[in-house]
């Protein structure tokens, strides 16, 4: 009986090894999948809705909101902050685009092609072959977010954006650095000292019966 308890207890990793391994994982993973939301490698290309008609060009864009010019000469605005009226919805525009769109803390970007305005690893380019870009990069106090529209060829539009604030981005690492580990250390103590308990249990059990 006491030969079986000594091979089940060989079996199972020890305690001394588990803890530093499981620790040391957590903040490589942890910090790993950080990053990779900071830097929109989570984040998908969106297929927009079209307008009545095929769009031609992109006028203007503020993060918020997209300006195109269709086929038949006319101008649809699209809303893609779901926090506004109208969100994803084409709508006929007659007046004049926003010419204070860039400044205060606003950037524009065009280009033939979004890789090219693009110096980070994300977005990757979408799938098919584009018209134009434009990237938009916002930064305020303590918020920062890039969007990209392209025109592809059939008239269609695609969509991507990544943002983040400077609390998230200050108050993470030491989640994942500092919290979270630590509560996987409490977590793989408390799993072995009950699974010991239990072992400790059986053991008093079979020795009884024995």
């Amino acid at each position: 009986m006491n030969a079986d308890v000594n091979i089940k207890s060989r079996k199972r990793l020890p305690y001394w090894l588990v803890l530093p391994l499981g620790v040391v994982l957590t903040v490589i993973v942890a910090n790993f999948l950080f990053t990779m939301s900071e830097i929109g490698g989570f984040e998908t290309w969106r297929n927009l809705q079209s307008p009545p008609s095929p769009s031609t060009h992109i006028i203007n864009a503020d993060g918020n909101v997209v300006w195109v010019e269709t086929k038949d000469k006319e101008i649809f605005e699209l809303t893609v902050n779901c926090y506004r009226e109208n969100c994803f919805q084409w709508i006929k525009t007659d007046e004049d685009i926003p010419s204070y769109i860039e400044g205060a803390g606003i950037i524009i970007y065009r280009g033939t092609d979004c890789k090219s305005l693009n110096s980070e690893i994300f977005p990757l380019s979408p799938y098919g072959e584009m018209i134009e870009c434009v990237k938009v990069a916002n930064f305020g106090a303590g918020y920062g977010s890039v969007t990209y529209f392209a025109l592809m060829t059939d008239g269609t539009l695609k969509y991507w954006a990544n943002g983040n604030t400077a609390f998230v981005s200050q108050l993470m690492p030491i989640c994942t650095t500092y919290i979270l580990p630590l509560i996987v250390a409490v977590l793989i103590t408390v799993a072995y000292l009950i699974k010991n308990s239990i072992n400790h249990d059986q053991s008093n059990v079979k020795i009884k019966t024995g």
